[in-house]
C-alpha cells in the first residue's frame, strides 16, 4: 500500500514511535531508517542510508534494470560508442601505444595489453615471489589490475 492510497481512504495518522535523544542529524536519520526497516510502514526512502548501502540492498534490481536498459537501447549504445571511437581515435591510439614498465617482470607492455600481461603466468609468478619476499608469507588469492 502506498501513502497515496492511505490518503484516499482517509484513515491516516502520524504516530510518535520513540523520543530519541541524539547529538547530530546523522544519528537521528540512522535511527529513523532502523525504525522504518523494523516496522511495516509506507515509507520507501530510508533516511541515514548511504548510496553504497542502497546499491548493496538493491543489487539484483539495479543489475536487472541495467541489463534491460542495455537490451532496450542496444542500437543507440552501439552508435554512441562508435561515434566516441571516431571522435577520439587519436587519443585512443595514443593510450594503447603508451608503454608501461612492469616492476616485477622487468619488461614493458602497452596500455592496451596491461590486463593481458597481468594475467600472464610470468607476471603472476614474479608477483607472488615479490610478495613472499616482502611479507614473508605466500600470496593467496587472485592477482588483479588493482594489485599492480
Amino acid at each position: 500500500m502506498t501513502s497515496f492510497q492511505i490518503l484516499d481512504i482517509g484513515d491516516e495518522y502520524i504516530e510518535l514511535l520513540e523520543d530519541f535523544q541524539c547529538t547530530s542529524k546523522d544519528q537521528l536519520l540512522k535511527r529513523e531508517g532502523e525504525l522504518i526497516r523494523a516496522t511495516e510502514c509506507v515509507n520507501r526512502i530510508m533516511p541515514g542510508r548511504t548510496k553504497k548501502q542502497y546499491n548493496q540492498d538493491n543489487k539484483q534490481a539495479i543489475s536487472a534494470w541495467h541489463k534491460q536498459y542495455r537490451i532496450d537501447n542496444n542500437e543507440q549504445l552501439l552508435a554512441s560508442m562508435k561515434q566516441y571511437r571516431i571522435e577520439n581515435r587519436e587519443a585512443i591510439l595514443a593510450w594503447q601505444k603508451q608503454r608501461i614498465n612492469c616492476d616485477y617482470c622487468d619488461c614493458t607492455f602497452s596500455s592496451g595489453n596491461k590486463l593481458r600481461h597481468i594475467k600472464s603466468p610470468k607476471h603472476i609468478t614474479n608477483y607472488k615471489a615479490a610478495y613472499l619476499k616482502c611479507w614473508d608469507e605466500p600470496f593467496e588469492g587472485l592477482v588483479t589490475s588493482q594489485d599492480y
